[in-house]
């Protein structure tokens, strides 16, 4: 017979895979001998945008196209998961 009690073990597994899957998105897999760039910022993708010969316009126009798709995105899991934040707070009050 399935249970209906919540479970918060699931949802600590799934919110560290959302942790880890956002790292990874950010280049921060802990390889970063890459550069010093990619060290100091640890992303990856800054260090591919400044190899030589990735200047011509239709490279800067594709990568800024998808740059901002994904900062569209990033805002929009940020406001998820202050809505989730909230939601927290207001069951606890």
């Amino acid at each position: 017979m399935a249970s209906n009690k919540p479970d918060l073990k699931h949802l600590e597994g799934r919110l560290q895979e959302l942790q880890k899957e956002l790292q990874a998105v950010a280049g921060r897999s802990g390889n970063q001998a890459a550069g010093a760039a990619a060290a100091e910022s640890g992303w990856d993708l800054w260090l591919a945008i400044h190899r030589p010969g990735y200047t011509t316009p239709r490279d800067i126009a594709f990568a800024s196209k998808l740059v901002d798709s994904m900062l569209i995105q990033a805002r929009a899991l940020e406001a998820e998961k202050q809505a989730m934040l909230q939601h927290v707070e207001d069951s606890i009050t």
